[in-house]
């Protein structure tokens, strides 16, 4: 059984994402994917995912375009979340990693 609140969470995101005109629906969908995809922990997109489904379903999106669109979204965010810890996550583990109870020895021992 789905807590209400995810319930809620989905049918307010399908009446938001059904007033849209379908590209900026499919741009939508392709941000926040693209946002979800550089592995910051703060975008749940599995509602998403049931809103849109919902607007396929309904005929209001192409499932193709859903498909290509939040693909792309996806993996640019991961393009983009590879780019930043490639350039500057080894000083952010270096400073925050102790809070996370990373010390510097392990996270020597997993860089390459």
């Amino acid at each position: 059984m789905l807590h209400p609140h995810v319930v809620d969470l989905v049918l307010h995101l399908r009446r938001g994402l059904s007033t849209l005109p379908p590209v900026y629906a499919y741009g939508a969908l392709a941000g926040i994917l693209m946002f979800e995809g550089t592995g910051l922990p703060l975008v749940p997109f599995e509602p998403l995912f049931v809103a849109t489904a919902l607007l396929v379903a309904r005929g209001q999106l192409h499932l193709w375009s859903v498909v290509l669109y939040g693909a792309g979204g996806d993996v640019l965010g991961n393009v983009v979340g590879y780019a930043i810890g490639a350039t500057v996550g080894h000083l952010v583990l270096e400073r925050y990693g102790p809070r996370v109870h990373l010390d510097p020895g392990s996270i020597a021992s997993v860089q390459h």
